[in-house]
């Protein structure tokens, strides 16, 4: 009786390739053919009946017969990379976003994802690991969660915002602060900063988006899809700061912002 040993599916040519057991007998040789003609008849596209050796004269003797040609021999079934590998891989530019790649990790179902140059030369492998590490650091490390390297165009497509005034278009790091304090409060803060890497993320609070554009900051982000003062968009414009308005609220603009990182 015949045991059929495999199946074994080549990806590189889509072939289906059905063999018997080594040292084949008249069994596993006409097994085989008919399992082979089963599968193409059943609309498998294809399918190639194979042998694991040698046939003798009485299997010979049976296909001449019957007129039915040997099957392909195959002297080797150790799996080789060439049979397994993909060619053509998933990958992300060296110069796409973070958000780009998890987007692209999560739309392909992917545990990794090759970073590649413009020649397509592996640079290295964004793991989820890797980016859950940059959106959530060590708390000795938090500060530079809000260290965001990229354009500013950049930053606003990760959350969808809108330009009211021309933005810069370089890149360069800019830091993400939140105007979720009195006004006396902020000034103190902004005290720390490099006004002209800021990006201010706030609400309705015209005071601290009018304190923000007389510190020059480089942009101001209304978010909530609030409908910003026309008055500040002149001013904004007056003093070379960008107005961008976002349709989602704070904290959601600020997560999706982060994405922008290079």
């Amino acid at each position: 009786m015949s045991v059929l040993s495999g199946i074994i599916h080549s990806f590189k040519n889509m072939q289906t390739i059905v063999i018997g057991h080594r040292n084949p007998d008249m069994d596993s040789i006409c097994a085989a053919i008919g399992y082979a003609e089963l599968k193409r008849r059943m609309g498998v596209p294809n399918v190639v009946a194979a042998r694991a050796g040698g046939t003798n004269e009485r299997i010979d003797f049976v296909l001449e017969k019957f007129g039915v040609e040997s099957p392909l021999f195959i002297s080797d079934l150790s799996p080789r990379v060439r049979d397994v590998m993909e060619r053509d891989v998933i990958s992300v530019g060296a110069h796409a976003s973070v958000y780009d790649a998890v987007q692209l990790i999560d739309q392909k179902r992917l545990r990794g994802l090759p970073v590649v140059d413009e020649e397509g030369q592996c640079l290295g492998l964004l793991s989820a690991f890797k980016v859950l590490n940059h959106l959530f650091p060590a708390l000795e490390e938090a500060g530079r969660a809000r260290r965001v390297k990229a354009s500013l165009a950049e930053i606003v497509r990760t959350f969808g915002g809108t330009a009211l005034t021309p933005i810069a278009s370089e890149t360069c790091e800019y830091t993400l602060v939140v105007g979720a304090m009195a006004e006396p409060s902020f000034q103190s803060r902004m005290a720390r900063y490099d006004g002209q890497q800021v990006v201010l993320i706030v609400g309705n609070r015209e005071s601290i988006q009018r304190a923000a554009i007389r510190q020059k900051v480089c942009a101001v982000v209304v978010t909530g899809g609030i409908q910003v003062n026309p008055e500040i968009v002149e001013e904004a414009k007056r003093h070379g700061v960008g107005i961008i308005a976002s349709p989602h609220d704070t904290a959601t603009t600020v997560l999706l912002g982060r994405g922008a990182v290079r």
